[in-house]
This record gives C-alpha cells, structure tokens and sequence, in this order.
C-alpha cells in the first residue's frame, strides 16, 4: 500500500540527476514550474497555418500537403508540378500531429508528476536526515556533558584523597619528629 505513494525508482534516480543540474531545490522547482507552463501551452496548440490562402493563387484555400515537397498546396498547386508527389490534406496532418503532441505533451506531464512526487519524496528525506542529524548531535552533548561531569567529580575526589593522604602523613611525621 505504501509503495503507491512512493515514486519509482527511476524517477528517484532522474530526480537525483535533476538535482544535480541545480544549485538548490528551488531553482528545480522553478524548472518545474516552467515546466508545467510549457505543457500548458503545448497541450493546445495552434493548427491554423500562418496564411490560409496560397501566395502563387491568392484567391485559392492551402489544403493539401505534398508530402515529398513538404509543402502546402493549393489544388491548383497540385496539378502544377506536384501531380505525382503523395500527397495528403492539411487537415489530416495537423489533426495526427495534434494528436501526436497531445501524446508526448501528456508523456511528460507524467514524468513531470513523476518527478514533483521524487523531488518531495527527497525533500523529505532531507528533512529526516536534518532531523536525526540534530538529535544525534544533541543526544552526544549530553553524553558529553555527562562524562565531563563524571570525570571532573572523580578528580575531585582524587585530589581530596591525595590531599587527605598527604596531610595525614605530614602530620603523622610532624608528630614523631617534632615531638
């Protein structure tokens, strides 16, 4: 059930070549806001050709694609010069390469929801290991801390004995010699 939530793999590894590219998280979501903003354009594209009518038969429609020329005719065109070229409508050119961009524009609009879910998932990550990062330190201190004490506390104690020690000797001496 959890895997759902979670990217796969390979987005991981191409969010992880993204970030790379970029100095900080929010250049890349700056590049995939844009992104966003370019799929929303390509996703309706313009399918009027720039001129609708032929420059050599201005009063004649473009309608026709001649496919070896890779140019727009008129039907007047056609029978000019193109008469044994294949030959197709505009319309249905545009309506597949339509289609076509429709395709990738969604393509990547997957691999771009893709990588937004990768980039959170790193995000997130990151915060963990922040997170650990402060309470592994936070928890040393204190052991730190703690030793410190235990080790200031045992020579206090050793230096009370020594001192204890000494003096009981010097006065042990002082009451044999002094006598």
């Amino acid at each position: 059930m959890a895997s759902a939530l979670l990217p796969s793999v390979s987005s991981v590894a191409k969010c992880q070549v993204l970030m790379e590219h970029f100095d900080n998280p929010d250049q890349l979501q700056d590049a995939i806001n844009c992104s966003e903003e370019c799929a929303a354009l390509l996703k309706y594209p313009a399918t009027t050709p720039l001129s609708e009518y032929c420059p050599d038969h201005p009063r004649r429609k473009l309608n026709v694609l001649c496919r070896q020329c890779r140019t727009e005719l008129c039907r007047d065109c056609v029978s000019h010069g193109h008469s044994t070229h294949q030959r197709t409508s505009i319309t249905s050119v545009t309506d597949e390469e339509t289609r076509r961009l429709g395709e990738a524009v969604d393509n990547m609009m997957g691999l771009l929801e893709e990588t937004k879910r990768a980039v959170s998932v790193v995000k997130e990550m990151r915060q963990r290991v922040r997170s650990r990062k402060e309470h592994n330190m936070e928890r040393t201190r204190e052991v730190f801390n703690a030793l410190r004490k235990v080790i200031d506390e045992r020579e206090e104690q050793v230096i009370t004995d020594i001192t204890k020690g000494a003096d009981k000797r010097e006065n042990t001496l002082k009451v044999l010699f002094c006598s």
